[in-house]
């Protein structure tokens, strides 16, 4: 049944009864999936844990096992079971954060087609401040990145799993205390602060795309809303 395309699978090294290593869902084909992204992007130096482990063992010695079939054009279903078989065999076999086994599961986050739960690895993440460090939005981008989510209705399982991924002791604040040194720090490097024109419009033009572009407002007395160009 590889002709069906909508379902959950996993990959494993070949031999027979080894341990599931990464939980995915398709909705273009085990095939498509397997030779067209994994294979492609472990050979291509991808650095994700999961090709970091393709690589490891041989990328030709990368085999996969389709966990469960999928309802076609269903997305809250398909990623339900991903969700259900990553944890399932987090379980099992351990996480990257835990790596309970040395067979743990290399997802770096939760599944149900998003980052929920995402992992960054030490490596990922040295390599993402190297990527953007000095680097600044322009005024379009910012704009762009506005529309993009412009409309944008999470479902309530959606909203649901965010809360629950961001509450308790999953917040990264959860029990934190600042000590008397850092808030005597905070304190005094906020002394003697003073905003400038050019930060003041800054904050202005970014309080426009949360509060109207996002919304789909319009402001008569926004300058933003008026078609003025910003330029810094």
């Amino acid at each position: 049944m590889l002709d069906h395309q909508w379902l959950v699978y996993a990959l494993h090294h070949q031999d027979e009864g080894s341990p599931y290593r990464y939980v995915g869902y398709t909705t273009v084909g085990m095939m498509r999936t397997f030779a067209g992204r994994h294979m492609d992007r472990a050979i291509g130096g991808h650095h994700y844990p999961v090709y970091v482990w393709m690589r490891s063992i041989g990328e030709e010695n990368v085999g996969f096992s389709i966990l469960e079939f999928c309802p076609e054009g269903d997305l809250e279903f398909i990623f339900s079971r991903e969700i259900y078989w990553i944890a399932y065999y987090r379980e099992l076999q351990g996480s990257l954060l835990d790596k309970k086994t040395e067979n743990y599961l290399t997802n770096i986050a939760d599944g149900g087609g998003g980052n929920i739960g995402y992992i960054a690895t030490e490596e990922h993440r040295r390599k993402l401040s190297e990527v953007h460090l000095g680097k600044k939005k322009s005024a379009e981008h910012a704009i762009n990145i506005g529309l993009a989510s412009k409309g944008r209705v999470h479902s309530e399982e959606a909203r649901q799993r965010n809360r629950e991924a961001q509450s308790g002791s999953k917040n990264p604040n959860f029990g934190k205390v600042w000590s008397e040194e850092t808030n005597r720090k905070r304190s005094e490097s906020l002394k003697g602060h003073s905003v400038t024109d050019e930060q003041r419009q800054k904050m202005s033009y970014k309080a426009h795309l949360r509060h109207h572009v996002n919304k789909q407002k319009t402001k008569v007395d926004c300058k933003w809303c008026n078609g003025e160009v910003f330029e810094g």
